[in-house]
Protein backbone atom coordinates (compact mmCIF):
# COMPACT_ATOMS: atom_id res chain seq x y z
CA UNK A 1 0.00 0.00 0.00
CA UNK A 2 1.47 3.36 -1.04
CA UNK A 3 1.54 6.38 1.25
CA UNK A 4 -1.25 8.05 -0.77
CA UNK A 5 -3.39 4.93 -0.51
CA UNK A 6 -2.74 4.70 3.21
CA UNK A 7 -3.74 8.33 3.69
CA UNK A 8 -6.93 7.79 1.70
CA UNK A 9 -7.74 4.72 3.77
CA UNK A 10 -7.35 6.64 7.01
CA UNK A 11 -9.97 9.17 5.89
CA UNK A 12 -12.49 6.29 5.48
CA UNK A 13 -14.18 7.74 2.37
CA UNK A 14 -16.74 4.93 2.26
CA UNK A 15 -18.51 6.46 5.25
CA UNK A 16 -19.91 9.18 3.01
CA UNK A 17 -22.01 6.50 1.32
CA UNK A 18 -23.61 5.26 4.53
CA UNK A 19 -27.27 6.09 4.88
CA UNK A 20 -28.42 8.47 7.59
CA UNK A 21 -28.66 6.72 10.94
CA UNK A 22 -26.16 3.97 10.15
CA UNK A 23 -23.42 4.06 12.81
CA UNK A 24 -19.84 4.47 11.64
CA UNK A 25 -18.53 2.12 14.31
CA UNK A 26 -19.98 -1.04 15.76
CA UNK A 27 -19.30 -3.07 18.89
CA UNK A 28 -21.10 -6.37 19.36
CA UNK A 29 -22.60 -7.40 22.67
CA UNK A 30 -21.36 -10.29 24.82
CA UNK A 31 -24.64 -12.19 24.66
CA UNK A 32 -25.04 -15.79 23.53
CA UNK A 33 -27.73 -16.92 21.11
CA UNK A 34 -30.35 -18.24 23.60
CA UNK A 35 -30.28 -14.82 25.29
CA UNK A 36 -32.14 -13.37 22.31
CA UNK A 37 -35.20 -15.56 22.86
CA UNK A 38 -35.00 -15.33 26.64
CA UNK A 39 -35.13 -11.52 26.46
CA UNK A 40 -37.95 -11.51 23.90
CA UNK A 41 -40.05 -13.88 26.00
CA UNK A 42 -39.59 -11.49 28.92
CA UNK A 43 -40.19 -8.21 27.07
CA UNK A 44 -42.37 -9.21 24.08
CA UNK A 45 -43.97 -12.42 25.29
CA UNK A 46 -47.37 -11.89 23.67
CA UNK A 47 -45.98 -10.75 20.33
CA UNK A 48 -46.11 -13.26 17.44
CA UNK A 49 -42.70 -14.86 16.93
CA UNK A 50 -43.21 -17.30 14.07
CA UNK A 51 -46.20 -18.21 11.95
CA UNK A 52 -46.75 -20.89 9.34
CA UNK A 53 -49.84 -21.15 7.14
CA UNK A 54 -52.07 -19.51 9.73
CA UNK A 55 -50.64 -21.18 12.83
CA UNK A 56 -48.63 -18.95 15.13
CA UNK A 57 -46.40 -19.07 18.20
CA UNK A 58 -45.77 -15.99 20.33
CA UNK A 59 -42.43 -15.44 22.03
CA UNK A 60 -43.56 -16.96 25.31
CA UNK A 61 -44.75 -20.13 23.57
CA UNK A 62 -41.63 -20.32 21.40
CA UNK A 63 -39.35 -19.98 24.43
CA UNK A 64 -41.31 -22.69 26.26
CA UNK A 65 -40.85 -25.09 23.35
CA UNK A 66 -37.15 -24.25 23.10
CA UNK A 67 -36.70 -24.95 26.81
CA UNK A 68 -38.64 -28.22 26.54
CA UNK A 69 -36.53 -29.43 23.63
CA UNK A 70 -33.31 -28.45 25.41
CA UNK A 71 -34.42 -30.47 28.45
CA UNK A 72 -35.35 -33.42 26.23
CA UNK A 73 -31.96 -33.35 24.52
CA UNK A 74 -30.19 -33.31 27.86
CA UNK A 75 -32.26 -36.21 29.18
CA UNK A 76 -31.52 -38.21 26.04
CA UNK A 77 -27.80 -37.88 26.69
CA UNK A 78 -26.74 -34.77 24.77
CA UNK A 79 -23.77 -33.13 26.48
CA UNK A 80 -22.34 -29.62 26.01
CA UNK A 81 -20.33 -29.56 22.80
CA UNK A 82 -22.18 -32.50 21.21
CA UNK A 83 -23.25 -32.02 17.59
CA UNK A 84 -26.97 -31.83 16.76
CA UNK A 85 -27.72 -31.98 13.02
CA UNK A 86 -30.89 -30.26 11.81
CA UNK A 87 -32.27 -31.39 8.44
CA UNK A 88 -35.43 -29.33 8.06
CA UNK A 89 -36.91 -26.74 5.69
CA UNK A 90 -38.27 -23.46 7.03
CA UNK A 91 -40.75 -24.69 9.62
CA UNK A 92 -41.38 -23.57 13.21
CA UNK A 93 -39.59 -26.78 14.26
CA UNK A 94 -36.39 -25.47 12.69
CA UNK A 95 -36.37 -22.40 14.93
CA UNK A 96 -37.23 -24.50 18.00
CA UNK A 97 -34.55 -27.07 17.15
CA UNK A 98 -31.86 -24.49 16.44
CA UNK A 99 -32.29 -22.55 19.68
CA UNK A 100 -33.16 -25.63 21.73
CA UNK A 101 -29.91 -27.33 20.78
CA UNK A 102 -27.92 -24.20 21.62
CA UNK A 103 -29.70 -23.83 24.97
CA UNK A 104 -28.72 -27.41 25.80
CA UNK A 105 -25.10 -26.47 25.13
CA UNK A 106 -24.84 -28.40 21.87
CA UNK A 107 -23.35 -27.32 18.56
CA UNK A 108 -25.83 -27.07 15.67
CA UNK A 109 -24.96 -28.67 12.32
CA UNK A 110 -27.12 -27.14 9.60
CA UNK A 111 -27.89 -29.93 7.12
CA UNK A 112 -29.43 -29.35 3.71
CA UNK A 113 -32.71 -31.16 3.00
CA UNK A 114 -31.39 -31.49 -0.56
CA UNK A 115 -28.68 -33.94 0.43
CA UNK A 116 -28.90 -37.43 -0.98
CA UNK A 117 -27.92 -40.31 1.28
CA UNK A 118 -24.16 -40.30 0.65
CA UNK A 119 -23.92 -36.53 1.12
CA UNK A 120 -25.83 -36.82 4.38
CA UNK A 121 -23.54 -39.62 5.51
CA UNK A 122 -20.43 -37.52 4.82
CA UNK A 123 -21.70 -34.57 6.83
CA UNK A 124 -22.86 -36.67 9.78
CA UNK A 125 -19.53 -38.51 9.87
CA UNK A 126 -17.42 -35.38 9.39
CA UNK A 127 -19.26 -33.39 12.07
CA UNK A 128 -19.58 -36.29 14.49
CA UNK A 129 -23.28 -35.57 14.97
CA UNK A 130 -24.79 -37.78 17.65
CA UNK A 131 -28.33 -36.38 17.25
CA UNK A 132 -30.38 -35.78 14.11
CA UNK A 133 -33.59 -33.74 13.86
CA UNK A 134 -35.15 -34.52 10.49
CA UNK A 135 -38.38 -34.13 8.50
CA UNK A 136 -40.35 -37.36 8.16
CA UNK A 137 -40.27 -37.26 4.35
CA UNK A 138 -36.45 -37.11 4.46
CA UNK A 139 -36.03 -39.97 6.90
CA UNK A 140 -35.53 -42.69 4.21
CA UNK A 141 -32.23 -41.01 3.27
CA UNK A 142 -30.98 -41.39 6.82
CA UNK A 143 -32.20 -44.98 7.03
CA UNK A 144 -30.00 -45.81 4.02
CA UNK A 145 -26.86 -44.84 5.91
CA UNK A 146 -27.77 -45.23 9.58
CA UNK A 147 -25.33 -48.08 10.13
CA UNK A 148 -22.33 -46.01 9.07
CA UNK A 149 -22.89 -42.74 10.94
CA UNK A 150 -22.40 -41.78 14.60
CA UNK A 151 -26.03 -40.75 15.18
CA UNK A 152 -27.43 -42.21 18.40
CA UNK A 153 -30.88 -40.62 18.42
CA UNK A 154 -33.28 -39.24 15.81
CA UNK A 155 -36.17 -36.83 16.39
CA UNK A 156 -38.67 -36.72 13.53
CA UNK A 157 -40.64 -33.56 12.72
CA UNK A 158 -43.80 -33.54 10.62
CA UNK A 159 -45.33 -30.66 8.68
CA UNK A 160 -48.80 -31.31 10.11
CA UNK A 161 -47.45 -30.78 13.64
CA UNK A 162 -46.90 -27.11 12.76
CA UNK A 163 -50.35 -26.58 11.20
CA UNK A 164 -53.55 -25.34 12.79
CA UNK A 165 -56.89 -27.16 12.62
CA UNK A 166 -58.17 -28.33 10.14
CA UNK A 167 -55.01 -28.19 8.02
CA UNK A 168 -53.23 -30.49 10.46
CA UNK A 169 -55.80 -33.19 9.63
CA UNK A 170 -56.03 -32.51 5.90
CA UNK A 171 -52.30 -32.45 5.19
CA UNK A 172 -51.68 -36.17 5.94
CA UNK A 173 -54.63 -37.06 3.71
CA UNK A 174 -53.13 -34.97 0.93
CA UNK A 175 -49.78 -36.72 1.37
CA UNK A 176 -51.40 -40.14 1.08
CA UNK A 177 -53.39 -39.16 -2.00
CA UNK A 178 -50.21 -37.91 -3.66
CA UNK A 179 -48.37 -41.05 -2.52
CA UNK A 180 -45.83 -38.98 -0.61
CA UNK A 181 -46.61 -40.33 2.83
CA UNK A 182 -43.67 -41.91 4.65
CA UNK A 183 -44.27 -44.54 7.30
CA UNK A 184 -41.84 -43.83 10.13
CA UNK A 185 -40.38 -46.92 11.90
CA UNK A 186 -40.78 -45.54 15.43
CA UNK A 187 -38.44 -47.03 18.04
CA UNK A 188 -36.39 -46.11 21.09
CA UNK A 189 -33.90 -44.65 18.61
CA UNK A 190 -36.37 -42.78 16.39
CA UNK A 191 -38.86 -40.55 18.26
CA UNK A 192 -41.53 -38.00 17.26
CA UNK A 193 -40.27 -34.49 17.93
CA UNK A 194 -43.70 -33.15 18.88
CA UNK A 195 -44.30 -35.79 21.55
CA UNK A 196 -40.81 -35.36 22.97
CA UNK A 197 -41.34 -31.61 23.39
CA UNK A 198 -44.86 -32.00 24.80
CA UNK A 199 -43.72 -34.53 27.41
CA UNK A 200 -41.11 -32.25 28.97
CA UNK A 201 -41.93 -30.18 32.03
CA UNK A 202 -39.72 -27.49 33.50
CA UNK A 203 -36.54 -25.82 32.36
CA UNK A 204 -33.39 -27.61 31.21
CA UNK A 205 -30.29 -27.92 33.35
CA UNK A 206 -28.32 -24.66 33.23
CA UNK A 207 -25.32 -24.76 30.91
CA UNK A 208 -22.59 -22.14 31.00
CA UNK A 209 -22.30 -20.68 27.52
CA UNK A 210 -19.58 -18.23 26.54
CA UNK A 211 -19.54 -15.89 23.53
CA UNK A 212 -16.47 -17.64 22.13
CA UNK A 213 -17.96 -21.14 22.37
CA UNK A 214 -18.66 -22.79 19.02
CA UNK A 215 -22.38 -22.60 18.27
CA UNK A 216 -22.65 -23.80 14.68
CA UNK A 217 -20.93 -25.92 12.06
CA UNK A 218 -22.01 -24.41 8.74
CA UNK A 219 -20.96 -26.55 5.81
CA UNK A 220 -19.71 -25.00 2.59
CA UNK A 221 -21.32 -25.70 -0.76
CA UNK A 222 -18.61 -28.10 -1.84
CA UNK A 223 -17.91 -26.42 -5.18
CA UNK A 224 -14.17 -27.09 -4.89
CA UNK A 225 -14.34 -30.44 -3.14
CA UNK A 226 -16.27 -32.07 -0.34
CA UNK A 227 -18.20 -29.65 1.90
CA UNK A 228 -16.22 -28.41 4.90
CA UNK A 229 -17.64 -27.33 8.25
CA UNK A 230 -16.96 -23.70 9.15
CA UNK A 231 -16.92 -23.11 12.91
CA UNK A 232 -19.06 -20.16 14.01
CA UNK A 233 -19.17 -19.03 17.63
CA UNK A 234 -22.02 -17.42 19.53
CA UNK A 235 -20.10 -14.15 19.17
CA UNK A 236 -19.93 -14.61 15.39
CA UNK A 237 -23.69 -15.16 15.09
CA UNK A 238 -24.65 -12.39 17.51
CA UNK A 239 -22.30 -9.87 15.89
CA UNK A 240 -23.55 -10.70 12.40
CA UNK A 241 -27.19 -10.22 13.38
CA UNK A 242 -26.41 -7.01 15.28
CA UNK A 243 -24.42 -5.65 12.33
CA UNK A 244 -27.35 -6.30 10.00
CA UNK A 245 -29.72 -4.62 12.45
CA UNK A 246 -27.45 -1.56 12.67
CA UNK A 247 -27.27 -1.28 8.90
CA UNK A 248 -31.06 -1.03 8.61
CA UNK A 249 -31.45 2.04 10.75
CA UNK A 250 -35.19 2.33 10.12
CA UNK A 251 -36.00 -0.98 11.82
CA UNK A 252 -37.97 -0.77 15.07
CA UNK A 253 -37.72 -3.48 17.68
CA UNK A 254 -40.94 -5.36 18.31
CA UNK A 255 -42.67 -3.94 15.22
CA UNK A 256 -41.22 -5.66 12.17
CA UNK A 257 -42.70 -8.51 10.13
CA UNK A 258 -40.16 -10.57 8.21
CA UNK A 259 -40.87 -13.00 5.40
CA UNK A 260 -38.75 -16.11 6.00
CA UNK A 261 -38.51 -17.49 2.48
CA UNK A 262 -34.75 -17.94 2.14
CA UNK A 263 -33.76 -21.39 3.47
CA UNK A 264 -32.55 -21.30 7.07
CA UNK A 265 -30.12 -24.17 6.58
CA UNK A 266 -28.14 -21.67 4.48
CA UNK A 267 -26.04 -19.23 6.49
CA UNK A 268 -27.59 -16.24 4.71
CA UNK A 269 -31.15 -17.21 5.57
CA UNK A 270 -30.19 -18.21 9.09
CA UNK A 271 -28.55 -14.82 9.75
CA UNK A 272 -30.38 -12.29 7.59
CA UNK A 273 -33.85 -13.70 8.25
CA UNK A 274 -34.15 -15.95 11.30
CA UNK A 275 -31.58 -14.46 13.67
CA UNK A 276 -32.14 -10.87 12.52
CA UNK A 277 -35.89 -11.15 13.04
CA UNK A 278 -35.46 -12.71 16.47
CA UNK A 279 -32.88 -10.09 17.46
CA UNK A 280 -35.49 -7.43 16.68
CA UNK A 281 -38.36 -9.30 18.37
CA UNK A 282 -39.97 -9.46 14.96
CA UNK A 283 -42.72 -11.65 13.60
CA UNK A 284 -41.32 -14.20 11.12
CA UNK A 285 -43.67 -15.57 8.46
CA UNK A 286 -42.20 -18.89 7.32
CA UNK A 287 -42.22 -20.14 3.73
CA UNK A 288 -40.64 -23.61 3.37
CA UNK A 289 -39.99 -23.45 -0.39
CA UNK A 290 -38.90 -20.15 -2.00
CA UNK A 291 -39.72 -21.55 -5.45
CA UNK A 292 -43.39 -21.76 -4.53
CA UNK A 293 -44.19 -18.30 -5.90
CA UNK A 294 -47.89 -18.73 -5.30
CA UNK A 295 -47.30 -19.23 -1.58
CA UNK A 296 -44.70 -16.45 -1.41
CA UNK A 297 -47.05 -13.94 -3.00
CA UNK A 298 -49.98 -15.13 -0.91
CA UNK A 299 -47.99 -14.59 2.29
CA UNK A 300 -46.83 -11.17 1.12
CA UNK A 301 -50.41 -10.16 0.44
CA UNK A 302 -51.66 -11.58 3.72
CA UNK A 303 -48.94 -10.34 6.09
CA UNK A 304 -47.41 -7.35 4.24
CA UNK A 305 -43.87 -7.95 5.53
CA UNK A 306 -41.62 -5.00 6.29
CA UNK A 307 -38.43 -7.05 5.90
CA UNK A 308 -37.81 -9.43 3.04
CA UNK A 309 -34.42 -11.01 2.36
CA UNK A 310 -34.78 -13.52 -0.47
CA UNK A 311 -32.40 -15.49 -2.63
CA UNK A 312 -32.38 -13.32 -5.74
CA UNK A 313 -32.26 -16.07 -8.33
CA UNK A 314 -34.95 -18.06 -6.49
CA UNK A 315 -37.79 -15.57 -6.23
CA UNK A 316 -36.76 -12.09 -7.29
CA UNK A 317 -38.74 -12.22 -10.56
CA UNK A 318 -41.90 -12.31 -8.42
CA UNK A 319 -41.27 -9.09 -6.51
CA UNK A 320 -42.63 -6.93 -9.32
CA UNK A 321 -45.72 -9.06 -9.97
CA UNK A 322 -48.92 -7.23 -8.96
CA UNK A 323 -50.52 -9.00 -6.02
CA UNK A 324 -53.84 -7.26 -6.36
CA UNK A 325 -55.16 -4.30 -8.35
CA UNK A 326 -54.33 -1.99 -5.45
CA UNK A 327 -50.93 -3.10 -4.21
CA UNK A 328 -47.53 -4.01 -5.45
CA UNK A 329 -44.34 -4.83 -3.58
CA UNK A 330 -41.20 -3.20 -4.89
CA UNK A 331 -37.76 -3.46 -3.33
CA UNK A 332 -36.46 -0.07 -2.28
CA UNK A 333 -33.00 -0.95 -3.62
CA UNK A 334 -31.94 -2.62 -6.88
CA UNK A 335 -32.51 -6.33 -6.64
CA UNK A 336 -28.84 -7.03 -7.30
CA UNK A 337 -27.96 -5.39 -3.99
CA UNK A 338 -30.67 -6.16 -1.45
CA UNK A 339 -34.36 -6.37 -0.81
CA UNK A 340 -35.21 -4.11 2.07
CA UNK A 341 -38.48 -2.68 3.32
CA UNK A 342 -41.37 -3.25 0.95
CA UNK A 343 -43.44 -0.16 0.20
CA UNK A 344 -47.11 -0.90 -0.36
CA UNK A 345 -48.67 1.41 -2.92
CA UNK A 346 -50.64 1.51 -6.14
CA UNK A 347 -48.74 0.22 -9.16
CA UNK A 348 -46.92 2.94 -11.08
CA UNK A 349 -46.25 2.76 -14.83
CA UNK A 350 -43.17 0.72 -15.54
CA UNK A 351 -40.26 2.96 -16.53
CA UNK A 352 -37.43 1.80 -18.71
CA UNK A 353 -34.03 2.02 -17.08
CA UNK A 354 -30.55 0.72 -17.67
CA UNK A 355 -30.31 -2.83 -18.92
CA UNK A 356 -33.94 -3.07 -20.01
CA UNK A 357 -35.13 -3.25 -16.43
CA UNK A 358 -38.07 -1.41 -15.00
CA UNK A 359 -37.88 1.02 -12.15
CA UNK A 360 -38.11 -0.74 -8.80
CA UNK A 361 -37.49 -4.32 -9.86
CA UNK A 362 -36.92 -6.91 -12.57
CA UNK A 363 -39.52 -7.63 -15.20
CA UNK A 364 -40.28 -11.38 -15.18
CA UNK A 365 -40.26 -11.47 -18.99
CA UNK A 366 -36.81 -9.89 -19.11
CA UNK A 367 -35.03 -11.87 -16.47
CA UNK A 368 -31.73 -13.21 -17.76
CA UNK A 369 -29.78 -16.05 -16.18
CA UNK A 370 -26.82 -14.48 -14.39
CA UNK A 371 -25.81 -17.53 -12.37
CA UNK A 372 -24.93 -21.05 -13.44
CA UNK A 373 -27.43 -22.43 -10.95
CA UNK A 374 -30.71 -21.92 -12.78
CA UNK A 375 -33.69 -24.31 -12.58
CA UNK A 376 -32.97 -27.59 -14.29
CA UNK A 377 -29.23 -26.91 -14.53
CA UNK A 378 -26.43 -28.30 -12.44
CA UNK A 379 -23.50 -26.28 -11.22
CA UNK A 380 -20.70 -27.63 -13.38
CA UNK A 381 -18.12 -27.51 -10.64
CA UNK A 382 -20.19 -29.93 -8.55
CA UNK A 383 -20.53 -32.64 -11.17
CA UNK A 384 -17.41 -34.41 -10.03
CA UNK A 385 -18.25 -34.24 -6.35
CA UNK A 386 -22.02 -34.58 -6.19
CA UNK A 387 -24.30 -37.27 -7.65
CA UNK A 388 -26.67 -36.32 -10.44
CA UNK A 389 -29.68 -36.61 -8.11
CA UNK A 390 -28.37 -33.72 -6.01
CA UNK A 391 -28.66 -31.16 -8.76
CA UNK A 392 -28.53 -27.51 -7.86
CA UNK A 393 -31.87 -25.93 -8.61
CA UNK A 394 -33.75 -29.22 -8.45
CA UNK A 395 -35.99 -27.82 -5.74
CA UNK A 396 -35.14 -24.17 -6.12
CA UNK A 397 -32.83 -23.60 -3.18
CA UNK A 398 -29.69 -23.24 -5.32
Amino acid sequence: MTQDHAQTYLTRPWLTHYEAGVPHEFHSSDRVMPDLLRENARDYGSRPAVSFLGASLNYTQLWQQVQALAAALQKSGVQPGDRVAIMLPNLPQFVVSFYGALLAGAVVVNTSPLYVADELAHQLQDSGASTLIILDSLLPRYLEVQGGVPVKRVFVARVEDALAFPKNLLYPIKQRLEKQHVKVPWSDHILPLRSVIASQKGAPQPVTLRPDDVALLQYTGGTTGLPKGAMLTHRNLIANAEQAWSWFSELKKGEEVGLGAIPYFHVYGMTASMNLNILGAGHTVLVPNPRDLKMVLSEIQRTKPSLFRPCRRCIMPSTIIPISPNMICRPSRPVSVAVRHCRWKRPAPLRKSRGGQSGGGLRPDRIQPDHPCEPGQQRAARRVHRPAAARCGRDGYG
